[in-house]
C-alpha cells in the first residue's frame, strides 16, 4: 500500500453519511450555482461549523467570549441536525477494516468527539481509530499537527507519510495547506471540485479506495 503509514479520515459525509442538513443545502446550490459557487458557500459553512470562522473573521473587534458563542451557535446548529440514526455509507466498514492493518487511522471531524465516537462505537467502527479528534477540542484546521504529535513524530515527516480522505473541498484545502496526499470522495461534492480544490485523487465509493492505494 505504497509508502503511507497513516490516514487521516474526515467522518461526516465520508464514513458516515451524517449533516445531511448541510449537504443537502451544498447539492441543491450545486444544481442551481455554479461549482465554484457552491464551493465557497460549502467552504463558508464548514468554517463556521469548525469553531474558527468569527474569530478569523471578527479579529478582536469583539471579545473572546461573544466570538465563542457565536462560534458554538453555528457548532450546535449543524450538530443538532445528526440526532436520528446515522448510517456509515457502503463499503466504509470494510475499507477501513482492511486499511487498518496496514495504516494508523486517524479521525477529524467538525462533530463534537465525544458523538463521533458514540456513533463510530454503535457501528464498531471505533476501535479501528487511534485517535478522534472534534472541532469541541480544537478547530479542525489544527487536527493534523495534533496527529503528529500524538503519533510521535515531527509534522513533515507526518504529512509525507500520511493521506488524507474527506468529502468536501475545506477537506481538500486543509489537505493541500499541509501538503497531504488528498483522495476526494464524491458524497457530498462533484468530482471536477474537488479536483479544483485540490484533490490528487477523486473516488466515487470506497472500493475505488483500496484499489487506487495499492
Amino acid at each position: 500500500m505504497r509508502n503511507f503509514r497513516f490516514a487521516v479520515i474526515d467522518i461526516d459525509g465520508t464514513v458516515l453519511n451524517s449533516k445531511k442538513f448541510l449537504r443537502k443545502i451544498i447539492k441543491l446550490c450545486s444544481k442551481l450555482y455554479s461549482p465554484s459557487n457552491c464551493r465557497l458557500l460549502y467552504d463558508l459553512l464548514y468554517s463556521m461549523s469548525s469553531c474558527s470562522f468569527f474569530e478569523n473573521f471578527f479579529g478582536s473587534h469583539l471579545p473572546k467570549k461573544k466570538l465563542m458563542r457565536l462560534d458554538r451557535l453555528f457548532f450546535n446548529l449543524f450538530d443538532f441536525t445528526d440526532r436520528g440514526k446515522v448510517k456509515a455509507f457502503k463499503g466504509a466498514r470494510e475499507a477501513l477494516e482492511d486499511l487498518s492493518k496496514n495504516v494508523i487511522l486517524l479521525a477529524t471531524t467538525v462533530s463534537k468527539t465525544y458523538r463521533i465516537e458514540e456513533r463510530l462505537n454503535k457501528l464498531e467502527l471505533l476501535k479501528l481509530f487511534t485517535l478522534v479528534l472534534g472541532a469541541d477540542i480544537i478547530p479542525k484546521s489544527e487536527h493534523i499537527p495534533c496527529f503528529a504529535r500524538y503519533c510521535g513524530i515531527n509534522l513533515k515527516k507526518f504529512t509525507s507519510q500520511a493521506f488524507y480522505v474527506g468529502d468536501s473541498t475545506y477537506d481538500m484545502i486543509l489537505a493541500r495547506g499541509y501538503d497531504i496526499y488528498s483522495i476526494g470522495i464524491t458524497n457530498t461534492i462533484d468530482g471536477e471540485t474537488l479536483k479544483k480544490a485540490g484533490a490528487k485523487e477523486v473516488i466515487e465509493n470506497w472500493q475505488d479506495l483500496l484499489k487506487i492505494l495499492k
